[in-house]
């Protein structure tokens, strides 16, 4: 897996530089830049990236405090961000804006390590359960047992591992992942995937496999059918063309 991340900065040296330095960590893949608010903020709308490296001092007149403040707008919780600026007056500023990391510039390299080592801690320590309403109170259901959701109007319906039926999240699943960690993806409109699950991937067909994943008895679904190569039941989910892109980059 790897990890994505985009860089908001009106400054192509540093940028650069950006760049370069990341390119040493193997887990790291840039996924886009901007130079603006307007560009940032679109950007990470459309990209959902797992980290943003984000300039004070940008394009235009809106700054990189504004930024910081729309995201809170958009996410419960905001992605990592690391804010790299040339004024140090804005450090205390930023870490109260909730930034996860402040670099001055010059880039110091040690520095850059032990914000990328700040966001990896952070990154993995996500939550790792969902807490759902049920007749006798709350169920927990840990991210490692669930397999996929499916949108179903204005709610969501999860498949987990060992279910003897599927549940339903009074959540859109625009809202729900939101709430899930790295280990999931968007592969399609309605639907997100654990990729821990993930067996095979056809890009011709635009579909995955599944893995270790039957439903029981108690859940119907037109997606369960036999794999021509493993002459076993199978559970294939569709990949929307829109998403085929991001597929190939998160898992090939």
């Amino acid at each position: 897996m790897k990890y994505h991340y985009i860089i908001i900065e009106n400054e192509t040296d540093v940028e650069e530089f950006i760049t370069t330095i990341l390119g040493n960590y193997k887990k790291y893949k840039k996924i886009g830049s901007a130079v603006d608010y307007q560009q940032g903020l679109a950007l990470i709308l459309e990209k959902k990236p797992d980290l943003i490296f984000l300039d004070m001092k940008l394009e235009g007149e809106k700054s990189g405090i504004d930024l910081l403040d729309a995201l809170r707008l958009h996410y419960i919780q905001t992605p990592p961000v690391i804010v790299i600026s040339g004024h140090d007056e804005y450090a205390k500023f930023s870490l109260n804006k909730k930034a996860l990391y402040f670099i001055s510039k010059p880039i110091d390299l040690s520095e850059m390590s032990i914000a990328l080592a700040e966001f990896e801690k952070q990154f993995n320590s996500k939550r790792k359960r969902l807490s759902i309403k049920t007749n006798y109170g709350r169920e927990l259901i840990e991210f490692d047992t669930l397999v996929y959701l499916e949108a179903s109007k204005n709610y969501t319906e999860l498949y987990i591992t060992g279910a003897k039926a599927k549940h339903i999240y009074a959540k859109n699943i625009g809202e729900m992942e939101k709430l899930l960690n790295g280990d999931f993806l968007k592969i399609h409109e309605s639907y997100i995937v654990n990729v821990k699950f993930i067996a095979e991937i056809s890009t011709t067909k635009k579909e995955i496999r599944l893995k270790n994943y039957i439903p029981s008895d108690g859940i119907t679904s037109p997606k369960n059918r036999k794999s021509e190569e493993q002459g076993s039941q199978s559970v294939y989910l569709p990949i929307g063309l829109k998403y085929l892109e991001r597929v190939k980059n998160h898992l090939l």
